[in-house]
């Protein structure tokens, strides 16, 4: 059994190595779905605008890392305009 999964992760790594944007998108992807599922788990704010907006600013904070390859900087920009306005607008743990 060990050897089965050994090879398959062995596998995937040479697949994804050979597909850089499909490993892109496996990042952008896994980091937004993880992103939701932990901010569904503290519960969304009452306000309707403003659990809108959370649901908008969640993916603009993983989906620009498809493009970190060719576009680094404006990577780097989207990112970091996009969580300081999720963490401004409630999407953050509240201490």
């Amino acid at each position: 059994m060990n050897a089965l999964l050994a090879g398959l992760i062995v596998a995937a790594r040479r697949w994804l190595r050979a597909r850089p944007r499909a490993a892109d998108a496996a990042l952008a992807c896994g980091l937004t779905a993880t992103a939701l599922l932990l901010r569904l788990g503290e519960g969304l704010p009452g306000d309707a605008a403003t659990a809108a907006v959370l649901v908008v600013l969640l993916p603009a904070q993983a989906v620009p890392l498809l493009w970190r390859r060719s576009h680094p900087w404006r990577v780097m920009a989207a990112v970091g305009v996009a969580c300081p306005l999720f963490r401004g607008r409630g999407g953050a743990a509240q201490d």
